[in-house]
């Protein structure tokens, strides 16, 4: 049997509400990650005995796709939103799922493995 995941999907590159474009640097998307997996464990999941996925997508545009999809299939998940200078507000920068068993998730069966940019 395999075991449950838990899996965060962050995007590469922000879209500020102005439209400006602000590419999240590798540290940055640990630390949503890093975030969005506390409030995981604030719900009471034990995340350090769950194996965790991080998987990237382009853009805001494309996160929010993926939010939506995961509405619309009823996907348990959390979201983080960011708040930064930068930003001039609050940006969605992270989602998280409760475990789920690999492949139950139709919304994330094309998304790629987050890869640090500075690796590529």
């Amino acid at each position: 049997m395999i075991s449950p995941r838990l899996y965060a999907i962050v995007p590469r590159t922000l879209y500020d509400k102005k439209g400006n474009n602000i590419t999240m640097t590798c540290g940055r998307m640990a630390a949503q990650v890093a975030h969005i997996m506390g409030k995981i464990a604030k719900a009471g999941i034990d995340t350090p005995s769950i194996d965790l996925i991080i998987l990237q997508v382009s853009n805001s545009k494309e996160l929010e796709k993926v939010k939506s999809e995961l509405v619309i299939s009823s996907v348990d998940h959390e979201e983080y939103l960011d708040t930064n200078k930068a930003y001039e507000g609050e940006l969605l920068t992270t989602l998280a799922l409760y475990p789920i068993e690999r492949g139950s998730c139709a919304a994330l069966r094309e998304l790629k493995p987050w890869v640090c940019a500075c690796n590529i």
